[in-house]
């Protein structure tokens, strides 16, 4: 018994270095944090969140203003990406993405400073919470 969830545990733990090898990392190469504690500093105005596993990954980001965010699913189920942006200025604007499905992409520029707190409506109560901060 102990054998089978040892080679149980050790075939799901290399799934999960698999899917971080073919989604994560091509992409979020120049950060300093894979798993996205941090993408502050960031050269580029386009970074991507990846939906999987009831996960976004990365999710926190640090990011500047006008840097456009990509989220995409990459499991079998639709996601979706839900929050209020508070930005630095006052203004609380309403994002919703809609259902996202395999294989989909949806995306949203930030333009000012300030903090989005998201969730996955579907898995929220797995804990599928993003934060986003625009300084």
């Amino acid at each position: 018994m102990k054998s089978t969830l040892f080679t149980v545990g050790i075939g799901a733990s290399l799934l999960f270095v698999v899917f971080l090898g073919v989604y994560v990392i091509p992409e979020q190469i120049n950060s300093p944090n894979m798993m996205g504690m941090s993408n502050f500093g960031n050269n580029h105005n386009s970074i991507s969140i990846h939906m999987g596993m009831n996960m976004f990954m990365p999710n926190q980001l640090h990011v500047k203003p006008n840097t456009e965010i990509s989220w995409q699913t990459h499991d079998m189920k639709t996601h979706n990406v839900s929050g209020i942006f508070k930005t630095d200025s006052g203004n609380e604007i309403s994002i919703l993405s809609g259902d996202i499905a395999r294989a989909e992409t949806w995306s949203y520029t930030f333009e000012e400073s300030g903090v989005f707190k998201y969730t996955c409506g579907y898995h929220e109560n797995e804990g599928m919470r993003g934060e986003i901060t625009v300084v």
